[in-house]
């Protein structure tokens, strides 16, 4: 209770101004979490919306299949090489591109949106035999990306200097992403020939997920409104409980409400109850745009001039960004798998409607034990070894899965889950927290900002994590399970599928935790790497 009390007396002392050492005040913190509270909920919300076949409404109910899904991934990895850079020149140059460079850029884009233009109208019936609606997919591609290098630009330059790289998204996403949701779910798709429909998804879902970064910026903000490592990992873990709130309300309504529109498979439920999901806490997040500040340590005359090739020489330097990248790489193995639990309760039980509250039940305490696990785990045992330890454990939510998945045990599964939460979210709030660490780091060996630049590795492990990720669409297709998901109604199949998921996934986990064991940044470096970045700042500010 004495603990209690002083947490009270510390809000009302330090509501407006932050506590000497910290740099947030609680109102500030009150935003943040406010905000967090939105995005999960509009994150779980959008959960059930997604490029993927495993997602129901674009595998079950607009019939797309997985081999067309994974050549659109295929075409646009050439075209990856071209904007992505840009992208990120962009970005951290927070759209005023030197002069030269953003002629270098329009002499690319400007012709690739005429040739893509042009594209739209050549007849995919002369491609038939590559694949539906070929052109259309290509000259999407050229577009929609050209035009999106514009879009970041018009938005860094409007709202990046007062609200900084991250926060702008918010200020600028919300209102198209909700635009472009309502024509994925209202447009007549089921209705369009097959190669039509797919080019025209595609180009929606494209625009969609440029918007939808708006939902994406609660980690990269929390990295920037503190250099304070104890302060970030604190309101990582206050941020995992309450904002728990506003996605297990989500989690848990969703499914349950479905039945008044026919369930999880049917379209109506993805026309009226995920938009009005998503619009009821869409709002929420602007008070992460609003409601707190960015404090990276800069000299006060810092200016934003980024040359590409010198930033991508920067972050390749950084052995912490390899090992975060070569992780993703090996775990890249069980990407696109079906959602274990989603298919247990929809097709081997059949009770959709039961999904939200198990979801709830499951996912909710694990995330809760988790963030409260969180600073005590950092404080004894460091963000390396929690990482490794959190991991470790994960492997007794396999062992119950498999043992769920032979007995057709749903308690089995349940706990399983909890297990997954715990030391799934343990996971997930860990590698977030590394991350400012690791950016403070390239701030230290360059000298610059460089989030944007940090890019470059998708692009060079792009194609290895490509070959590693046709492993799952080639295992459904050899044991039958390709678009036709009600063979997921037969015993014997289901549970073919869920075993090589599961074996995918420990595949994955297992090559993804084995670079955290050269993750050497301590706390102790970290909090060297600052003071050496205030020295700086105070001797180039006095210079000035």
């Amino acid at each position: 209770m004495g603990a209690v009390k002083q947490v009270f007396r510390d809000i009302k002392t330090y509501w407006e101004k932050p506590k000497e050492g910290n740099y947030i005040s609680f109102k500030e913190m009150k935003n943040y979490i406010i905000g967090c509270m939105g995005v999960s909920g509009v994150n779980n919300a959008l959960s059930y919306i997604g490029w993927a076949v495993t997602c129901p409404l674009i595998g079950h109910i607009y019939g797309l299949k997985f081999e067309d899904l994974y050549y659109i991934t295929l075409i646009n990895l050439p075209f990856s090489y071209i904007f992505q850079p840009i992208w990120m020149v962009i970005q951290d140059n927070i759209g005023n591109v030197p002069k030269k460079t953003m002629r270098g850029i329009h002499a690319v884009l400007i012709p690739l949106i005429i040739l893509g233009t042009a594209l739209f109208f050549v007849p995919q019936e002369l491609f038939d035999w590559l694949m539906p609606a070929f052109p259309q997919l290509v000259g999407t591609i050229m577009v929609q990306n050209a035009v999106s290098a514009y879009i970041r630009k018009f938005i860094f330059q409007k709202f990046g200097k007062k609200y900084g790289k991250f926060r702008s998204w918010i200020i600028a996403g919300i209102l198209p992403a909700m635009v472009i949701l309502f024509l994925i779910v209202w447009l007549p798709f089921k209705d369009m020939p097959y190669h039509t429909r797919l080019w025209l998804l595609h180009f929606c879902f494209a625009n969609f997920y440029i918007f939808t970064q708006f939902k994406d910026q609660q980690d990269n903000i929390r990295n920037v409104i503190t250099p304070n490592n104890q302060e970030r990992t604190i309101l990582t873990s206050v941020k995992e409980v309450l904002a728990a709130a506003g996605g297990g309300i989500v989690l848990l309504a969703i499914p349950i409400v479905a039945q008044l529109t026919g369930g999880l498979l049917e379209l109506n439920t993805y026309r009226y109850i995920v938009p009005i999901a998503v619009l009821l806490f869409a709002p929420l997040v602007l008070f992460q745009a609003f409601g707190v500040k960015d404090r990276v340590i800069l000299e006060e005359k810092h200016e934003t001039n980024v040359n590409m090739f010198n930033g991508f020489k920067e972050v390749i330097r950084n052995k912490y960004l390899w090992i975060m990248n070569i992780s993703n790489i090996l775990g890249a193995i069980s990407w696109g798998s079906v959602a274990l639990l989603n298919v247990f309760f929809i097709y081997s039980l059949r009770q959709d409607w039961l999904l939200g509250v198990v979801v709830a039940i499951t996912g909710i305490p694990g995330g809760l034990i988790a963030s409260f696990m969180l600073p005590w785990l950092v404080k004894r045992f460091g963000k390396r070894n929690t990482v490794l330890f959190s991991r470790l454990l994960y492997y007794s939510w396999f062992f119950l899965a498999y043992l769920a998945i032979q007995t057709d045990n749903a308690a089995m599964m349940m706990i399983g889950f909890v297990l997954n939460g715990i030391f799934g979210t343990t996971t997930g709030m860990m590698q977030g927290i590394m991350t400012p660490d690791i950016w403070d780091y390239q701030q230290y060996i360059s000298g610059k900002r460089l989030e944007g630049c940090t890019g470059i590795f998708g692009l060079l492990v792009n194609p290895v994590t490509l070959v590693l990720s046709m492993t799952v669409p080639a295992v459904y297709s050899a044991v039958g399970f390709t678009n036709d998901w009600d063979i997921l109604f037969i015993p014997h199949l289901r549970q073919e599928v869920f075993m090589w998921t599961l074996i995918l996934l420990f595949i994955g986990h297992t090559g993804g935790s084995l670079p955290f064991l050269f993750y050497d940044l301590s706390e102790k470096k970290h909090a060297e790497i600052i003071e050496v970045l205030k020295r700086r700042k105070e001797e180039l500010d006095a210079i000035v």
